[in-house]
């Protein structure tokens, strides 16, 4: 998983691997039995982790793993729930504000900033800065995939609806909530804590949807397919028109994933300025103690 995820890199960046070693074996164990009634664990894909086989292995990130061998995250007596993502955009998210999820305190906001107050620590990152453009007819295209879509991942589960709260106003009685038809705006209308966006109004012919949290990024996808969603919720909106007629629609955004956990970048980052894997995991995993998997107690 370790090559897959954050990259192979120098021995200058060791603690960062080892960091990276440490949060997926966390999330592996936290897993174990989730999809039982499946027969597997985990998906080796971005839906938990990826992973090649071990063709895909590296020298440098095989000692990471040795070098780390049995050590997890636990907090409250249980492995955490390491979720991490490529970059945070500068500040990371606090997960019951992203997903329809409880609140963890080892999940919090958090600025990823050096303390004299320079450039966030994945500025470097080719994702730190962003934006993708749409004419109304393809967003009006995209959307008519995945409003429905949204619909659907809502009804799925009692807990994301009551998260998620009312989300389809309709402009007539005979408005039909899975045929949208033109859009007419877009608006924020609420963010979270971390500045990322917690709520879009998309008004259509036929009526006012409202998005939340990380799923923006699902309705919102990028013409291109690559990346398959948008890379971050933490953007802005850029509306033009033709008089009252909306015409093209762009997001202007920083970083790329949910922004939960570890920033892969960030952790890079700070390696390299001669941070130890444990101090990366204490800002990324706040409150959360190294530990022997499965032991009541530090190694």
């Amino acid at each position: 998983v370790v090559p897959r995820e954050i990259g192979r890199h120098g021995p200058e960046k060791m603690a960062a691997l080892q960091a990276q070693a440490i949060a997926a074996r966390t999330y592996t164990v936290s897993h174990l039995g989730a999809r039982r009634e499946r027969g597997f664990d985990l998906f080796a894909s971005v839906m938990d982790q990826v992973y090649k086989g071990a063709d895909g292995e590296d020298p440098r990130c095989n000692e990471a793993v040795d070098s780390t061998a049995g050590l997890v995250l636990r907090h409250a007596d249980e492995e955490i729930e390491a979720y991490y993502s490529a970059c945070c955009g500068g500040v990371s998210s606090a997960i019951e504000e992203v997903w329809a999820r409880g609140g963890r305190p080892y999940l919090a906001v958090a600025n990823d900033v050096p303390d004299d107050g320079s450039a966030a620590y994945c500025a470097e990152s080719a994702h730190f800065h962003w934006r993708e453009t749409w004419t109304i007819g393809q967003l009006e295209d995209i959307v008519a995939e995945t409003l429905p879509e949204y619909l659907d991942w809502l009804a799925e589960s009692p807990q994301r609806q009551a998260w998620a709260g009312p989300v389809f106003t309709p402009r007539s009685g005979a408005s039909n909530a899975r045929r949208p038809g033109r859009v007419w705006n877009l608006e924020i209308t609420d963010r979270t804590t971390s500045g990322r966006v917690a709520a879009l109004e998309i008004s259509t012919d036929a009526g006012v949807y409202t998005v939340r949290g990380d799923r923006t990024r699902w309705v919102l996808r990028p013409v291109s397919g690559h990346p398959f969603i948008m890379r971050s919720a933490l953007f802005d909106l850029e509306l033009e028109r033709d008089g009252t007629r909306l015409t093209r629609v762009a997001t202007r955004g920083r970083g790329y994933g949910h922004g939960i956990g570890l920033c892969q970048t960030g952790a890079l980052a700070r390696a390299a300025r001669g941070q130890t894997f444990a101090e990366i995991l204490a800002h990324y995993y706040p409150g959360a103690r190294l530990m022997a998997a499965g032991a009541g107690g530090a190694p």
